[in-house]
């Protein structure tokens, strides 16, 4: 145990050899696997006063643990690790683009998104990393945006976003010459 934090812990949780100790005090969280005499039992403490998610999530980790074992639950958390890692690299390479540049630059002039930014600086990023499409369709209202490359420009769901955003959108198509403002009806019926 840490020499450097004395918890008062107020209870042990038992889940299969996997115990997990509650602290009652303060603010902070530490959660660690403590070296003991069997080597598939794991002691979590949790220190000064972990919130009810936080102690959730150590829980279940014990458990899966006590399931599963440590190492198949460590190259769960490697494998997550490496997917995210993978999906800034994208996001990055998504803003590198020109096309994301245009749509960046749209954006700007009209101050929107004001809310759920991230479709434009995540989502829209990552799709134009993933498909690196020559000609797309691009939608931005005041709560976020929407972008549809050749692979999922299909009519319906233009028709049904148009239907919800209706005039609070502009619509525009985006292309080696920069972006052509569409009408609404035009975008969502527009030939990728």
């Amino acid at each position: 145990m840490n020499p450097h934090v004395s918890p008062k812990f107020v209870n042990n949780v038992t889940i299969g050899a996997a115990v997990m100790s509650v602290p009652n005090s303060a603010d902070t969280l530490r959660i660690w696997p403590e070296q003991t005499s069997a080597p598939s039992t794991f002691t979590y403490y949790l220190y000064n006063n972990a919130d009810a998610a936080l102690r959730t999530q150590a829980l279940s980790r014990a458990n899966a643990i006590t399931q599963f074992g440590e190492a198949t639950i460590l190259a769960g958390e490697d494998a997550a690790r490496q997917t995210l890692e993978l999906r800034r690299s994208m996001i990055a390479a998504g803003q590198a683009t020109w096309q994301y540049a245009v749509i960046q630059q749209l954006s700007q002039s009209l101050g929107w998104p004001r809310y759920f930014a991230a479709d434009l600086t995540e989502h829209d990023a990552f799709m134009l990393a993933r498909d690196q499409p020559d000609t797309f369709l691009w939608s931005v209202r005041e709560t976020g945006t929407w972008l549809y490359t050749p692979q999922y420009a299909v009519p319906i769901w233009r028709q049904a976003h148009v239907r919800s955003d209706g005039a609070t959108a502009r619509y525009y198509l985006i292309d080696s010459d920069g972006a052509t403002e569409l009408t609404a009806a035009k975008f969502a019926v527009y030939p990728l």
